[in-house]
Protein backbone atom coordinates (compact mmCIF):
# COMPACT_ATOMS: atom_id res chain seq x y z
CA UNK A 1 0.00 0.00 0.00
CA UNK A 2 3.07 2.77 0.76
CA UNK A 3 5.55 3.55 -1.83
CA UNK A 4 7.86 5.07 0.79
CA UNK A 5 9.87 2.73 3.13
CA UNK A 6 9.94 3.50 7.19
CA UNK A 7 12.78 4.36 8.19
CA UNK A 8 14.37 1.17 10.76
CA UNK A 9 13.19 1.65 14.58
CA UNK A 10 14.01 -0.42 17.45
CA UNK A 11 12.01 -3.76 18.34
CA UNK A 12 11.40 -4.91 14.64
CA UNK A 13 10.81 -7.98 13.44
CA UNK A 14 13.43 -9.69 11.14
CA UNK A 15 13.72 -13.02 9.18
CA UNK A 16 13.68 -14.31 5.69
CA UNK A 17 10.78 -16.21 3.57
CA UNK A 18 11.69 -18.49 0.65
CA UNK A 19 15.03 -16.44 0.19
CA UNK A 20 13.02 -13.14 0.70
CA UNK A 21 14.13 -10.95 3.47
CA UNK A 22 11.02 -9.70 5.29
CA UNK A 23 11.06 -6.62 8.15
CA UNK A 24 7.98 -5.87 10.36
CA UNK A 25 8.19 -2.49 11.56
CA UNK A 26 6.61 -2.24 15.06
CA UNK A 27 3.73 -0.24 13.82
CA UNK A 28 2.41 -2.94 11.98
CA UNK A 29 1.38 -4.85 15.32
CA UNK A 30 0.21 -1.57 16.81
CA UNK A 31 -2.34 -0.46 14.13
CA UNK A 32 -3.33 -4.85 14.04
CA UNK A 33 -4.40 -4.18 17.53
CA UNK A 34 -6.20 -0.76 17.09
CA UNK A 35 -7.88 -2.18 14.22
CA UNK A 36 -9.36 -5.24 16.35
CA UNK A 37 -10.31 -3.16 19.84
CA UNK A 38 -13.58 -3.93 19.52
CA UNK A 39 -13.22 -7.60 19.98
CA UNK A 40 -13.63 -8.57 23.95
CA UNK A 41 -11.84 -11.56 23.69
CA UNK A 42 -7.72 -11.33 23.77
CA UNK A 43 -7.98 -14.64 21.99
CA UNK A 44 -10.07 -13.55 18.97
CA UNK A 45 -7.51 -10.74 19.15
CA UNK A 46 -4.76 -12.97 18.59
CA UNK A 47 -6.56 -14.78 15.88
CA UNK A 48 -7.06 -11.31 13.97
CA UNK A 49 -3.41 -9.94 14.08
CA UNK A 50 -2.59 -13.13 13.32
CA UNK A 51 -4.96 -13.20 9.66
CA UNK A 52 -3.58 -10.12 8.95
CA UNK A 53 -0.04 -10.74 9.41
CA UNK A 54 -0.56 -13.35 7.02
CA UNK A 55 -3.00 -12.38 4.55
CA UNK A 56 -0.80 -8.89 3.95
CA UNK A 57 2.38 -11.25 4.11
CA UNK A 58 0.91 -13.00 0.76
CA UNK A 59 -0.51 -10.16 -0.58
CA UNK A 60 3.16 -8.28 -0.66
CA UNK A 61 4.93 -11.80 -1.86
CA UNK A 62 2.30 -11.43 -4.60
CA UNK A 63 4.08 -8.35 -6.08
CA UNK A 64 7.29 -10.17 -4.87
CA UNK A 65 7.17 -13.09 -7.35
CA UNK A 66 6.11 -10.58 -10.17
CA UNK A 67 9.21 -8.83 -9.63
CA UNK A 68 11.10 -12.18 -10.12
CA UNK A 69 8.98 -12.95 -13.09
CA UNK A 70 10.70 -9.81 -14.87
CA UNK A 71 14.34 -10.71 -13.25
CA UNK A 72 14.35 -8.51 -10.49
CA UNK A 73 15.06 -9.53 -6.47
CA UNK A 74 12.40 -7.87 -4.43
CA UNK A 75 12.91 -7.87 -0.14
CA UNK A 76 8.79 -7.00 1.89
CA UNK A 77 8.28 -4.39 5.01
CA UNK A 78 5.25 -4.51 6.78
CA UNK A 79 4.04 -1.02 7.92
CA UNK A 80 1.11 0.11 9.28
CA UNK A 81 -2.07 -0.39 7.37
CA UNK A 82 -0.36 -2.45 4.45
CA UNK A 83 3.20 -3.40 3.23
CA UNK A 84 5.67 -2.92 0.80
CA UNK A 85 7.35 -5.23 -1.61
CA UNK A 86 10.61 -3.31 -2.88
CA UNK A 87 12.56 -4.03 -5.57
CA UNK A 88 16.80 -4.61 -6.16
CA UNK A 89 17.71 -1.02 -6.64
CA UNK A 90 20.93 -2.43 -7.87
CA UNK A 91 18.94 -3.29 -11.27
CA UNK A 92 17.86 -0.37 -13.03
CA UNK A 93 15.09 -2.00 -14.79
CA UNK A 94 13.54 -3.18 -12.02
CA UNK A 95 13.08 -0.35 -10.81
CA UNK A 96 9.11 0.06 -11.72
CA UNK A 97 8.45 3.52 -9.11
CA UNK A 98 8.88 6.05 -12.23
CA UNK A 99 9.23 9.58 -11.24
CA UNK A 100 6.95 12.62 -12.77
CA UNK A 101 8.07 14.90 -14.47
CA UNK A 102 6.27 18.46 -16.00
CA UNK A 103 6.93 17.55 -19.92
CA UNK A 104 5.30 14.12 -19.03
CA UNK A 105 5.78 10.29 -17.89
CA UNK A 106 9.34 9.42 -17.62
CA UNK A 107 10.21 7.08 -20.63
CA UNK A 108 13.19 5.38 -19.06
CA UNK A 109 10.77 2.14 -18.70
CA UNK A 110 8.19 1.91 -21.51
CA UNK A 111 6.94 -1.69 -20.74
CA UNK A 112 3.55 -0.46 -18.53
CA UNK A 113 1.81 -3.38 -18.49
CA UNK A 114 4.62 -5.25 -16.36
CA UNK A 115 4.02 -2.63 -14.08
CA UNK A 116 0.24 -3.22 -13.85
CA UNK A 117 1.03 -6.82 -13.60
CA UNK A 118 3.60 -6.48 -10.83
CA UNK A 119 0.64 -3.75 -9.25
CA UNK A 120 -2.01 -6.10 -9.53
CA UNK A 121 -0.31 -9.51 -8.31
CA UNK A 122 -0.60 -8.65 -4.56
CA UNK A 123 -4.14 -8.22 -4.41
CA UNK A 124 -4.25 -11.70 -6.91
CA UNK A 125 -2.44 -13.32 -4.44
CA UNK A 126 -4.92 -12.71 -2.15
CA UNK A 127 -7.65 -13.75 -4.03
CA UNK A 128 -5.85 -17.22 -4.93
CA UNK A 129 -5.60 -17.90 -1.15
CA UNK A 130 -9.46 -16.79 -0.40
CA UNK A 131 -10.33 -19.02 -2.97
CA UNK A 132 -8.19 -22.24 -1.98
CA UNK A 133 -10.53 -21.33 1.44
CA UNK A 134 -13.52 -21.35 0.18
CA UNK A 135 -12.52 -24.46 -1.72
CA UNK A 136 -11.96 -26.06 0.97
CA UNK A 137 -14.65 -24.92 2.59
CA UNK A 138 -16.59 -26.70 -0.63
CA UNK A 139 -14.92 -29.88 -0.21
CA UNK A 140 -15.80 -30.13 3.54
CA UNK A 141 -19.31 -29.03 3.03
CA UNK A 142 -18.80 -26.32 5.46
CA UNK A 143 -19.57 -22.52 5.13
CA UNK A 144 -18.37 -19.55 6.67
CA UNK A 145 -20.08 -15.38 6.37
CA UNK A 146 -18.62 -13.16 4.60
CA UNK A 147 -19.91 -9.54 4.70
CA UNK A 148 -18.89 -6.71 1.76
CA UNK A 149 -20.48 -3.52 2.99
CA UNK A 150 -23.43 -3.68 3.82
CA UNK A 151 -24.34 -6.97 2.59
CA UNK A 152 -23.66 -10.57 3.98
CA UNK A 153 -23.64 -13.64 1.99
CA UNK A 154 -22.08 -17.30 2.83
CA UNK A 155 -19.42 -18.59 1.16
CA UNK A 156 -18.90 -22.46 0.69
CA UNK A 157 -21.07 -25.77 1.58
CA UNK A 158 -24.23 -25.80 4.17
CA UNK A 159 -23.14 -27.41 7.11
CA UNK A 160 -21.89 -23.93 9.23
CA UNK A 161 -18.44 -24.41 10.73
CA UNK A 162 -18.93 -25.93 14.48
CA UNK A 163 -15.58 -24.79 15.82
CA UNK A 164 -15.62 -21.11 16.74
CA UNK A 165 -11.91 -20.56 16.45
CA UNK A 166 -11.91 -22.20 13.11
CA UNK A 167 -15.16 -19.96 12.12
CA UNK A 168 -13.71 -16.19 13.09
CA UNK A 169 -10.21 -17.45 11.52
CA UNK A 170 -11.74 -18.67 8.31
CA UNK A 171 -13.92 -15.33 8.62
CA UNK A 172 -10.88 -12.94 8.99
CA UNK A 173 -9.20 -14.54 6.15
CA UNK A 174 -11.77 -14.28 3.88
CA UNK A 175 -12.91 -10.53 4.37
CA UNK A 176 -8.68 -9.83 4.44
CA UNK A 177 -8.24 -11.30 0.97
CA UNK A 178 -11.30 -10.59 -0.74
CA UNK A 179 -12.77 -7.41 0.75
CA UNK A 180 -9.41 -6.24 1.70
CA UNK A 181 -8.54 -6.59 -1.64
CA UNK A 182 -11.18 -5.35 -3.81
CA UNK A 183 -10.37 -2.33 -1.87
CA UNK A 184 -7.09 -1.99 -2.61
CA UNK A 185 -8.09 -2.49 -6.51
CA UNK A 186 -9.69 1.00 -6.23
CA UNK A 187 -8.16 3.78 -8.23
CA UNK A 188 -6.70 5.78 -5.07
CA UNK A 189 -3.54 6.45 -4.98
CA UNK A 190 -1.28 4.92 -3.02
CA UNK A 191 -3.31 1.59 -3.47
CA UNK A 192 -2.46 -1.25 -5.95
CA UNK A 193 -5.17 0.18 -7.81
CA UNK A 194 -3.92 3.86 -8.23
CA UNK A 195 -0.68 2.32 -9.60
CA UNK A 196 -2.48 0.19 -11.94
CA UNK A 197 -4.46 3.43 -13.46
CA UNK A 198 -1.25 5.84 -12.99
CA UNK A 199 -0.22 3.01 -15.74
CA UNK A 200 -3.04 2.91 -17.72
CA UNK A 201 -3.53 6.18 -17.93
CA UNK A 202 0.12 7.27 -18.89
CA UNK A 203 -0.22 4.54 -21.16
CA UNK A 204 -2.88 6.27 -23.01
CA UNK A 205 -1.73 9.70 -22.77
CA UNK A 206 2.13 9.92 -21.54
CA UNK A 207 1.49 14.09 -20.86
CA UNK A 208 -1.60 13.79 -19.03
CA UNK A 209 -2.14 10.54 -17.25
CA UNK A 210 -0.79 11.28 -14.12
CA UNK A 211 -2.91 14.28 -13.65
CA UNK A 212 -5.81 12.48 -14.83
CA UNK A 213 -4.98 9.43 -12.41
CA UNK A 214 -4.75 12.14 -9.44
CA UNK A 215 -7.91 13.24 -10.29
CA UNK A 216 -9.31 10.49 -10.59
CA UNK A 217 -7.64 9.07 -7.66
CA UNK A 218 -9.63 12.34 -5.54
CA UNK A 219 -13.09 11.36 -6.96
CA UNK A 220 -12.72 7.85 -5.76
CA UNK A 221 -11.62 8.55 -2.73
CA UNK A 222 -14.22 11.24 -1.50
CA UNK A 223 -17.00 9.04 -3.32
CA UNK A 224 -15.83 5.84 -0.78
CA UNK A 225 -15.26 7.77 2.06
CA UNK A 226 -19.22 9.27 2.22
CA UNK A 227 -20.69 6.23 0.30
CA UNK A 228 -19.15 4.22 3.44
CA UNK A 229 -20.42 7.06 6.35
CA UNK A 230 -23.88 6.33 4.42
CA UNK A 231 -24.41 2.91 3.84
CA UNK A 232 -22.08 1.69 7.13
CA UNK A 233 -24.06 4.52 8.97
CA UNK A 234 -20.87 5.51 10.89
CA UNK A 235 -19.39 2.28 11.38
CA UNK A 236 -17.04 1.68 9.60
CA UNK A 237 -15.80 5.38 10.79
CA UNK A 238 -11.71 4.30 10.16
CA UNK A 239 -12.32 3.12 6.65
CA UNK A 240 -14.17 6.44 6.00
CA UNK A 241 -11.45 8.66 7.30
CA UNK A 242 -8.69 6.71 5.48
CA UNK A 243 -10.20 6.96 2.20
CA UNK A 244 -10.92 10.39 3.03
CA UNK A 245 -7.09 11.23 3.57
CA UNK A 246 -6.35 9.57 0.93
CA UNK A 247 -8.00 12.12 -1.37
CA UNK A 248 -7.38 14.88 0.44
CA UNK A 249 -3.37 13.23 -0.07
CA UNK A 250 -3.80 13.06 -4.04
CA UNK A 251 -5.48 16.72 -3.87
CA UNK A 252 -2.06 17.65 -2.11
CA UNK A 253 -0.03 15.72 -4.56
CA UNK A 254 -1.97 16.73 -7.83
CA UNK A 255 -1.59 21.05 -6.61
CA UNK A 256 2.53 20.09 -6.30
CA UNK A 257 2.58 18.11 -9.79
CA UNK A 258 0.50 20.82 -10.96
CA UNK A 259 2.89 23.55 -9.46
CA UNK A 260 6.01 21.70 -10.82
CA UNK A 261 4.53 21.53 -14.28
CA UNK A 262 4.30 25.31 -14.36
CA UNK A 263 0.69 25.23 -14.52
CA UNK A 264 0.27 27.27 -11.28
CA UNK A 265 -1.29 25.24 -8.81
CA UNK A 266 -4.70 23.28 -8.92
CA UNK A 267 -7.60 25.29 -10.57
CA UNK A 268 -5.54 27.69 -12.57
CA UNK A 269 -3.15 28.15 -15.46
CA UNK A 270 -2.88 26.92 -19.04
CA UNK A 271 -6.26 24.66 -19.98
CA UNK A 272 -5.15 23.10 -23.14
CA UNK A 273 -2.33 21.31 -21.01
CA UNK A 274 -4.80 20.58 -18.12
CA UNK A 275 -7.43 18.81 -19.75
CA UNK A 276 -8.02 16.36 -16.65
Amino acid sequence: MFLAEPARSPGELHFRLLGVPVRVHPWFWIVALLLGMSFKDGRLLVIWVLCMFLSILVHEFGHVLAFRRFGSRARVVLYAFGGLAIADRDNAHADWGRTWRPDGYDERNTDGWRHVMISFAGPLAGFVLAGLLVGGLFAADRTCPFVFGPWQFSLGGSRPIENERLLNTMYFLLQLNIYWGLMNLLPVYPLDGGQIARELLSMADSRRGVRRSLVLSIATGAVVAVGVLILQRGEQLLLALMFGSLAYSSFQTLKAYDASAGYGGFGGGRGDDRDW
